[in-house]
């Protein structure tokens, strides 16, 4: 592989390794701690905790922007081992992200209600701040069925690669398949709520734990390349 590849992993895993960190700020954090079922409870932490909301959107953002590198990088580095696959999971993590990006918005439409909470009722202001909240987690949540559709192709990807250990990619056919269920799920109301909140608490791990290892993976990959050129260079 060309030497670009080790830049490409690098980019990838970095990236994907941020975007992990950081969503467990924004969603794991701000959002489970700001939102609640009751939309006046809701509003009330919102406005108690404006900065904190607003370094969850901040987060968002950040995820958007590492979610459009890491798009780039994989089908930078997957080309050379199957172009069609490469490029369709590009697609479709750009479709995802930018499905993302209007789910941030609504976080965005958010602000300023709370910051000007006042100049309405409270109670048609909680009304406001919930649609949005619910937008955003229609959105998002659509998104993440396309999510699991780019996984899936990663996943084949990588089992069409020689380069790439064959483990990464059942691991990403498995989350993929559990974001495309859980997301469906919710999104169409196939199943009562509480069985598919238990479901999803039962996939989490699995969801999770393929592109976490595989994006630890991509940045042995990068540093094991580099590693020889950097022994060249100190020894001139």
């Amino acid at each position: 592989m060309k030497n670009t590849a080790k830049f490409q992993a690098l980019t990838a895993g970095i990236s994907l390794i941020t975007m992990a960190i950081t969503a467990g700020y924004a969603y794991g954090w701000v959002h489970s701690s700001l939102i609640t079922e009751s939309a006046t409870k809701t509003l009330e932490n919102l406005m108690e905790n404006q900065t904190l909301f607003l370094s969850g959107i901040q987060a968002w953002v950040l995820i958007f922007l590492t979610d459009l590198a890491v798009s780039v990088a994989l089908y930078l580095f997957y080309q050379s081992t199957h172009k069609k696959a490469a490029a369709t999971m590009a697609i479709l993590r750009l479709v995802y992200t930018g499905m993302l990006g209007l789910a941030i918005v609504q976080l965005v439409k958010v602000y300023p209600l709370i910051r000007n909470a006042g100049a309405f009722s409270l109670t048609e202001t909680a009304q406001q701040v919930t649609l949005h909240l619910a937008q955003f987690n229609t959105l998002w949540s659509a998104g993440l069925i396309v999510f699991g559709f780019h996984l899936a192709v990663l996943a084949f990807a990588i089992l069409k690669s020689d380069f790439t250990p064959r483990i990464f990619g059942y691991l990403l056919y498995i989350a993929g398949f559990s974001y495309i269920l859980i997301n469906a799920m919710y999104r169409f109301a196939l199943a009562d709520p509480g069985l598919t909140k238990t479901l999803e608490q039962v996939l989490t791990l699995p969801m999770a734990l393929g592109e976490i290892l595989f994006a630890f993976w991509l940045i042995y990959f990068g540093l094991k390349k580099a590693r020889p050129q950097l022994a060249s260079v100190l020894s001139n």
